[in-house]
């Protein structure tokens, strides 16, 4: 929804015209949390263990080559980016963003079968 609202507002605004904006949430999170943040809205408890950069690296060269390409050296190099912005577009915008931990859990019910129909359930009888 942030996103949508972003764009909507820079359409109406001559001032983003012709301009890049960098849209982030309000917090920063290591992969370490937001696999947590996953894993605890999926209702999953697992053991995440953080694999040597050189380890990492041979799983994706390796995966290279599995079909599907479940993960792949691309992949890993994108992982080794830190994806912050250097100035949020949403305050530009006057936006203020949510955070992820108040979206994931959202967006896994969006996908799970059972949870599309909780939107319906929680809607009054008519």
């Amino acid at each position: 929804n942030d996103v949508v609202d972003a764009f909507a507002r820079s359409i109406d605004d001559a001032e983003t015209f012709g301009t890049s904006l960098q849209l982030g949430g309000p917090d920063v999170y290591s992969m370490r949390e937001i696999v947590n943040l996953i894993g605890k809205a999926a209702g999953v408890n697992r053991r995440i263990i953080a694999l040597p950069d050189a380890l990492a690296r041979m799983q994706a060269f390796v995966m290279d080559f599995v079909p599907g390409k479940p993960f792949s050296t691309d992949n890993y190099l994108s992982l080794t980016v830190n994806s912050i912005c250097d100035s949020n577009g949403f305050d530009t915008l006057g936006i203020q963003p949510a955070s992820a931990a108040t979206m994931i859990p959202r967006i896994l019910q969006r996908t799970n079968s059972r949870g599309r129909l909780d939107d319906y359930r929680r809607r009054p009888a008519t």
